[in-house]
């Protein structure tokens, strides 16, 4: 009986473990600031003043689904998902096809936290000191 309750026992505590580790692994909690959302075109240059980004264009759904591309060549982007904010970051999980994140931001993987500043009109994203600053996109353009 006693060997019957250590065996128990083990289930009961491994099955606890599990669980604590399936809630860590997918603490992704998808989503964005209401003034997100839309489309938003990238002024010319990054705040390094020497990184050319006014091809750039985004857009960004409510739920956290992004794409970011060339507008300009029509090129693909790079498309992944924002969530996990606060009121001076968010996090972003990168699925970069045959566009590369934008250089001066230095991300050494699919998935990083930015740093960021929006009014509903313009939203500046950073990471590493370097900002991108993009305008709302008006729907007649």
């Amino acid at each position: 009986m006693r060997r019957l309750l250590i065996a128990a026992a083990i289930i009961c505590i491994t099955m606890a473990i599990c669980a604590c580790g399936d809630k860590t692994e997918s603490s992704f909690e998808k989503g964005v600031p209401s003034e997100f959302a839309g489309s938003w075109i990238c002024e010319p240059l990054a705040s390094d003043g020497e990184t050319d980004t006014g091809f750039y264009a985004m857009d960004i759904a409510e739920d956290g689904a992004f794409s970011m591309y060339d507008f300009a060549a029509g090129n693909p982007g790079i498309s992944g998902d924002m969530g996990n904010f606060t009121e001076e970051t968010i996090t972003c999980s990168f699925d970069m096809d045959d566009f590369d994140v934008p250089f001066c931001w230095e991300l050494k993987s699919p998935e990083d936290v930015l740093e960021y500043e929006c009014d509903g009109e313009t939203l500046r994203l950073g990471h590493n000191g370097v900002w991108m600053t993009f305008n709302k996109q008006d729907g007649n353009e």
